[in-house]
């Protein structure tokens, strides 16, 4: 679902959950007035592959649930060098960029779908932005099974 590059039958892993809810509780305290004053939250997906980590963050309001979402998709490459929570660690810094910059301006925005290339600290790294919501893409992918990939 969330990885830039075609999958057939590889299932991705998730992180761990400590690392999960690290991230959830670094993006709730960063954004707490933003969050609060919006009525929004985030909702934080992972996919670990062998040669690919990749992190959805979904900003969604939590009144209103037809409100379009904005979605940050992000990956990396994943190497036998890689130490994966580093990785990911940073890969959260571009987005805490990327939500730094929405909260400052929040027109309507639309947004062109497709894959970014992107640096951070050397860390070659790809995002795209969309109004996706992720958690119905998940939960459509869990409906309809692997004949169906999203």
């Amino acid at each position: 679902m969330l990885s830039r590059h075609p999958r057939t039958t590889e299932r991705p892993k998730s992180l761990p959950a400590e690392w999960m809810d690290k991230f959830q509780k670094v993006l709730e305290e960063q954004y707490a007035s933003d969050l609060s004053h919006t009525n929004r939250k985030f909702d934080l997906f992972t996919e670990l592959y062998p040669n690919e980590v990749c992190l959805g963050l979904c900003l969604n309001s939590s009144k209103m649930p037809s409100s379009l979402p904005t979605t940050y998709i992000i990956s990396a490459d994943l190497s036998e060098k890689t130490e994966p929570l580093e990785l990911v660690d940073r890969l959260v810094d571009s987005a805490e960029i990327f939500f730094d910059q929405f909260f400052a301006n929040e027109d309507e925005v639309e947004y062109t779908v497709v894959w970014q290339e992107g640096e951070l600290r050397g860390l070659k790294f790809f995002y795209m932005i969309s109004r996706e919501n992720l958690r119905l893409s998940q939960e459509a992918s869990d409906l309809l099974g692997d004949d169906f990939p999203i």
